[in-house]
């Protein structure tokens, strides 16, 4: 068996797999990285593509995602990859949520957040996509931006490996971890540090941790648009029924007198049964739809507070960068 050294050994090819290469190779380190795939094809390639700080609490986790959006930035303008700096929309079809948002525009400014209101006409200035019947308007933030998942997977390995020396193993399963020994099936790799990106390798490597870490594993199902014609393109990344906004004095949660409790569109979830059409017939939605992702993401999260977990209910969503309807759900 054949011995190898690095600084760091990160099992995983994905995004996060990814993100931990290039920081560790700018930060001078000797980085390997194994997947058991021939390209990563787990959770990674199963997702919106979306860049979405609006999806985050105020305070130190919107700062995490406004830094995390800056360093997107500068990964695609040096990898001259492509994509949509849209913004979102989430827009409202009811009086309480129309309340909710405007509530949020007024007092997010001065949170972080660079968000307002927009009357329906501003929204159809924006997007051509929206369902005009029982619009009362949205709530408009710049922040959001979207790539292709499978192109920038795809491409992110050969700029790291050409920029920085980062080593990829494809189709290469590790085998066993015994720091600061990795083993595969053909060699085995001395590292001082071993970060595990792969809610499958995880399970493998560490089954006794896992079945005590309390994880459990998300199911992600997107529906994806045949391309649309003449190039069309969607715009603004679309949210709608987000029953889902902080405590605020419009949902009479009695919290509202609190700012450090206020959190984003989307980091609380509430089941409805209210499920408005926000997309124009005809456009964003063609007669024929593919199912792009069949069966269980491979990635694990976390059991999370009731309020704070996603909600059984399909919240609909579209991104631009697919022109696609997205439905997400958990199981």
């Amino acid at each position: 068996m054949k011995n190898h050294s690095a600084d760091v050994a990160i099992v995983g090819a994905g995004i996060l797999g990814l993100a931990h290469a290039y920081a560790a190779a700018r930060a001078g380190k000797r980085v390997v990285v194994f997947d058991r795939s021939p390209q990563a094809a787990g959770a990674s390639v199963r997702n919106f593509g979306m860049v979405w700080p609006i999806g985050q609490p105020s305070g130190e986790l919107l700062q995490l995602a406004l830094r995390s959006r800056a360093i997107w930035l500068e990964l695609l303008d040096a990898t001259q990859l492509p994509y949509r700096d849209t913004g979102s929309l989430h827009l409202t079809y009811r009086n309480d949520e129309a309340a909710v948002a405007q509530e949020f525009a007024a007092i997010a400014p001065g949170l972080g957040y660079n968000c307002c209101w927009h009357s329906p006409a501003q929204v159809f200035e924006k997007s051509e996509a929206v369902q005009p019947r029982g619009l009362l308007g949205a709530l408009w933030s710049d922040t959001e931006l979207t790539v292709d998942p499978r192109q920038i997977l795809a491409a992110l390995p050969a700029f790291l490996a050409e920029r920085y020396g980062v080593q990829f193993h494809f189709s290469t399963a590790v085998r066993a971890i015994n720091a600061p020994y990795l083993e595969t099936a053909a060699c085995r790799w001395h590292a001082g540090h071993f970060i595990v990106c792969s809610g499958e390798d995880f399970e493998t490597l560490y089954p006794t941790h896992f079945a005590q870490s309390g994880l459990t594993r998300c199911k992600l199902q997107m529906l994806r648009t045949a391309p649309q014609p003449a190039g069309w393109q969607l715009g603004p990344s679309l949210a709608a029924n987000c029953k889902c906004f902080a405590p605020l004095r419009s949902l009479q949660a009695g919290n509202s007198a609190h700012p450090s409790l206020l959190a984003s569109p989307c980091a609380f979830t509430q089941p409805s049964t209210y499920a408005p059409p926000c997309l124009r017939s005809g456009r964003a939605l063609p007669k024929r739809l593919r199912n792009s992702t069949a069966g269980p993401s491979t990635r694990s999260s976390p059991r999370l507070p009731m309020e704070l977990s996603p909600s059984a209910t399909p919240t609909s969503t579209a991104s631009p960068s697919t022109s696609s309807t997205s439905l997400k759900s958990t199981t």
